[in-house]
Parts: structure tokens; sequence; C-alpha cells
């Protein structure tokens, strides 16, 4: 098969799984098992995707660490999207799950910025360039922030809960 049909076929089979994702968004059912079947899918199709993404930088970034940096990008969108489904299917009963599972949903909206100007060192780099030790230290404000989310329920700064409930959150659609 050509490169340009391979193309083609993946460009379509992207397409395709978007659109059906969009079309789940819009999708209502009488039974609630069938409604909620239908909520699961669409994060799996995303993280098929992020997945099939992750899996072509395998294949096309020769370079190690931009390849590195783009396939842990990859791995944080797929725990974002599984921290998000779970966030919406716990039920209110099991608060404590569900504040943990709200706490987990930031460790990668914190993670990603950081891994991302990571990754914008390494552009037109040389194959074989390594970043000085003290670049490291880029992760520190990131891993702070996301210790004072996980240890929230020590001091309340991030977040403040109404007594015995959560807060309003709205359905995942």
């Amino acid at each position: 098969m050509s490169e340009k049909k391979k193309f083609t076929v993946y460009v379509g089979s992207v397409v395709l799984c978007v659109g059906v994702a969009v079309l789940l968004h819009y999708v209502s059912f009488t039974n609630p098992y069938l409604q909620s079947v239908c909520h699961l899918l669409r994060p799996f199709i995303y993280i098929g995707l992020y997945l099939v993404w992750a899996i072509s930088f395998q294949k096309r970034i020769i370079q190690k660490e931009p390849r590195r940096c783009l396939i842990m990008i990859a791995v944080m969108m797929v725990f974002w999207m599984l921290v998000r489904m779970c966030k919406f299917e716990i039920p209110y009963e099991m608060p404590t799950a569900l504040r943990y599972a709200w706490y987990l949903y930031y460790i990668p909206m914190l993670l990603l910025p950081t891994v991302s100007l990571y990754l914008a060192f390494y552009i037109r780099q040389p194959e074989n360039y390594k970043l000085p030790e003290r670049r490291c230290l880029l992760f520190f404000p990131a891993l702070f922030l996301i210790g004072i989310v996980l240890t929230n329920d020590l001091h309340q700064l991030v977040f403040t809960f109404p007594e015995g409930r959560l807060g309003k959150q709205l359905p995942m659609k």
C-alpha cells in the first residue's frame, strides 16, 4: 500500500473515531446501563487515539529524549482521561474516593506544561544533545503544587468542599 493511501486510511480512521465520540455526547438512552456504556465508550475512544498517537512516536521520532517527552505527554493524557472518566462515575456516597479522583485530575494538568517546556528545549538540537542537569529543577514547582493538591484534606488551601458534600458536579456527557 502506498504512503498516500496509508495516510488517508489513518486520517479517515481518526476522523471516524472522533466523529463517533462526538455523536456519543448527544445520544441518550432510557436504559441506565446502556447510557453508562455510552458514557464510558467515549473516553475509551479518546484513550485509544492517545495510545495510537504514542505508538506512532516510536516509529516516527528518532531522537531519544524528545520521543520520551512526547510519550510521557501521551501517557499523561491517557491518565487524565482515565481519572476524568472515574471522576464522573464514582457515586456521591463515596466522598473520599470522589475527592481524590478530583485531586488526581490535576496531576497531568500540572505536569503537561512542564514536560512540554522540557520538550521545547530539545527543538532544533542535535540528536545526541543532553539538557544540563539544572533543567530538572523545572519539575520542582509542578511537584510542589501536586503535593499541595494531594494533601488538600490537611490544609484546604486548594479546594474547600461544603460540609457533607463535594459540591455540585455536572454529569459527563
